[in-house]
């Protein structure tokens, strides 16, 4: 299959490459979202095993997608997670160029769609160790609601926990935002340490609202005074 995978030409595997990040059949194993694997993990799998040029055209067939994603209403939302999961996977130098651009491009538009390819852009980036301005995070924060406080809050941990714990209070109104909290108390403790963590979400808990509250501080294992009446 590698060697098939090789023998296409640039408009060939571009047409594989979109197929399956939509999850139409094309070559490569069968795509079934009920029990996987993932539409875009046989792509990257193939990236890392194919010949320099097959990869270069892959690459220069990424930048092309997420350039194009400025015409967001062109994607579906499933493709563009399984784009923006595929750039993850890869992780070549070549794309951070035209994600920041896009990023960038997309930055004050407030279309629910947009929102969600900026929020996505946002993580390709992470993955990249970008270090975003703090100003621009709560900027992004601000603009994009507190339905995506999780991703702000994953990149504002390059600043330190204590700054991305600051930003707590700014999106615990979203059950979402604060249930990926949740789930990640135990990459946090691994990153941190227990009680670093424990430490840092006391020190803003009072500000954070009920139920999330409440939530945060049986997860994380903290002690809540009383409220006043």
């Amino acid at each position: 299959m590698q060697k098939f995978m090789d023998d296409l030409n640039r408009a060939e595997l571009r047409q594989v490459i979109l197929d399956r990040l939509n999850g139409l059949p094309s070559i490569g194993p069968t795509i079934d979202v009920r029990c996987g694997p993932l539409p875009y993990e046989w792509l990257s799998d193939e990236y890392a095993n194919a010949e320099e040029s097959t990869r270069n055209h892959m690459m220069n067939i990424l930048c092309e997608f997420i350039e194009g994603l400025v015409n967001y209403n062109a994607w579906s939302k499933s493709a563009c997670a399984n784009l923006f999961g595929l750039i993850q996977e890869c992780k070549s130098p070549e794309l951070f160029a035209p994600i920041h651009n896009t990023l960038h491009s997309l930055s004050r538009d407030n279309d629910v769609n947009s929102k969600d390819i900026r929020a996505g852009l946002i993580k390709c980036l992470i993955a990249f160790n970008h270090r975003f301005v703090p100003q621009y995070l709560h900027y992004q924060l601000d603009c994009l609601g507190s339905d995506y406080g999780a991703v702000i809050f994953a990149a504002m941990l390059n600043h330190g926990l204590d700054e991305a714990t600051d930003l707590i209070p700014k999106f615990a109104g979203s059950r979402n935002a604060v249930n990926w909290l949740c789930l990640y108390r135990s990459n946090l403790y691994c990153q941190f340490g227990q009680k670093l963590v424990q430490d840092a979400f006391r020190r803003v808990l009072d500000k954070v609202p009920e139920p999330a509250r409440s939530a945060l501080a049986a997860e994380y294992e903290l002690c809540l005074a009383k409220q006043p009446q």
